[in-house]
């Protein structure tokens, strides 16, 4: 599955986890939620079409690398405890 640079889950409104697409519209969730979601109320909760199938991301380890992306972007201070490693790390490795 393609997984959008600039969006988050339509259920949760967080970043994405583990995107799942309701198919056959192919909007994409986090697979969680649209599972529960789907569970609940088998239509997509963006354009009422009914919910054949969830299609899970075979694509997980990009996934994830967006999800820590958006997560450091957003909370840059969940980096403090490592940055002074990182800059070591980077003058070793970049001279």
């Amino acid at each position: 599955l393609p997984i959008p640079m600039d969006g988050n889950c339509a259920i949760c409104q967080d970043t994405w986890d583990d995107v799942a697409s309701a198919l056959p519209c192919g909007h994409l969730f986090c697979q969680v939620c649209i599972l529960q979601w789907a569970q609940i109320n088998p239509v997509c909760p963006l354009c009422r079409r009914t919910i054949d199938t969830v299609r899970f991301s075979d694509n997980t380890d990009k996934s994830l690398e967006i999800v820590w992306a958006r997560l450091f972007r957003r909370q840059r201070e969940l980096l403090d405890p490592v940055r002074t490693w990182l800059r070591q790390r980077t003058e070793t490795v970049c001279g």
